[in-house]
């Protein structure tokens, strides 16, 4: 598949015309929209064309991470958004005018008022909050952000939701809210459980994602410094990158941070690591912990929402978390446990299963849209 940019001058060395075969012509179109194309969120769309391939992918991103849209050769088109929500709005407007799209896949909170905003009636819309940002609790952007959800919600859509919270949260928005559980995948290979559990000397944990409010490094710096105090030659890494405030603090505390990875590089660094620790206040599903899961390494993760009825090994607070990877690393008996509750959830967090449930989803996305037009 030929992927260009719609925006030479953005993308010099990938330049050219914005055209498809014929075959990807007579295929319904699906436009993908978000203003985070990094990390989690970028391998999850790319994720969700690969996982399509009988529909034709275009996208319309802002983010650090677009270079990956070129490397998985999933979309025909990729555009760039531009800064400031005017903009980006009247962007988005131009773009489902000139593209005219079976569907519009909107992904995570920013993107999805865009495109319930701009879109007109009778579009065909998914939305994939990627985790609602009103699971903010008690501050103003939660507020703010459930009101604005809520709003949004009375729009004819399709909720692509990743976890039963997220589908309790859209239906408590929208009683009557049309939504597919699309599970979320690994984006590295499957290696089965580690026979290598013992630890090695200096053991090593790490985190996985961006170094944001949402992630909770302060967590995570809380639950290094806990662990040291009866592990102290333990290393510490955040594998990605985030805010530079974050990032200085974690390397203060004496963690390694990496800045994103390749996937080749994000695997070989979850080999060298004997538990991931995820401190992530709220999220959809994430990707981060999957990929642990795929390749057989113990994840000890906070008692989140999202994780609700899972069976990762989850406790409250720097303290319970630290008890936890202690365990992890002093009996490699609870190590293996703990492997193998997070490999769990690849029995429904799979390929096969994300295909089915896209296909079922853009299906009930369009029957949508066409009943808006009364047809």
């Amino acid at each position: 598949m030929a992927t260009q940019f719609d925006d030479p001058a953005a993308r010099p060395s990938s330049a050219g015309s914005d055209r498809v075969s014929g075959a990807e012509q007579s295929r319904p179109t699906v436009l993908h929209v978000t203003t985070c194309f990094a990390g989690g969120v970028s391998r999850a769309v790319c994720a969700t064309a690969s996982a399509t391939p009988d529909h034709t992918h275009r996208l319309l991103a802002a983010g650090a991470d677009l270079d990956r849209a070129v490397a998985a050769d999933v979309f025909v088109s990729i555009s760039e958004l531009p800064g400031g929500f005017v903009r980006q709005l009247r962007r988005v407007r131009a773009e489902l005018l000139r593209v005219q799209p079976t569907i519009v896949h909107a992904h995570s909170s920013w993107a999805g008022v865009l495109v319930r905003l701009a879109a007109p009636r009778g579009a065909s819309i998914v939305y994939q909050p990627h985790g609602y940002v009103c699971e903010r609790r008690a501050s103003l952007v939660g507020l703010v952000g459930f009101a604005v959800e809520a709003a949004l919600a009375q729009r004819r859509q399709c909720v692509a939701v990743l976890s039963a919270r997220e589908d309790r949260l859209a239906r408590l928005m929208n009683p009557r809210a049309a939504t597919v559980l699309v599970p979320n995948v690994p984006s590295v290979g499957s290696a089965g459980i580690r026979t290598d559990l013992a630890v090695a000397r200096p053991p090593r944990i790490a985190m996985i994602g961006r170094a944001c409010h949402q992630k909770d490094p302060r967590l995570f710096l809380r639950v290094v410094r806990r662990v040291r105090q009866q592990v102290p030659d333990l290393e510490a890494v955040w594998i990605g990158e985030g805010e530079a405030r974050h990032e200085r603090a974690l390397e203060r505390g004496g963690i390694q941070v990496t800045g994103w990875l390749s996937d080749p590089e994000l695997v070989s660094e979850i080999a060298d690591v004997d538990a991931i620790v995820h401190t992530a206040r709220y999220e959809g599903f994430p990707i981060s912990v999957l990929d642990a899961a795929a390749r057989g390494v113990p994840v000890v993760a906070r008692r989140i929402p999202a994780f609700e009825g899972t069976t990762l090994r989850q406790a409250h607070g720097a303290r319970g978390l630290a008890e936890q990877v202690v365990r992890c690393l002093d009996d490699k008996a609870v190590a293996w446990d703990t492997a193998i509750g997070a490999s769990l959830l690849l029995r429904l967090m799979n390929h096969e299963v994300q295909s089915t449930s896209f296909r079922h989803l853009y299906r009930d996305a369009a029957v949508l849209g066409r009943r808006a037009l009364g047809r």
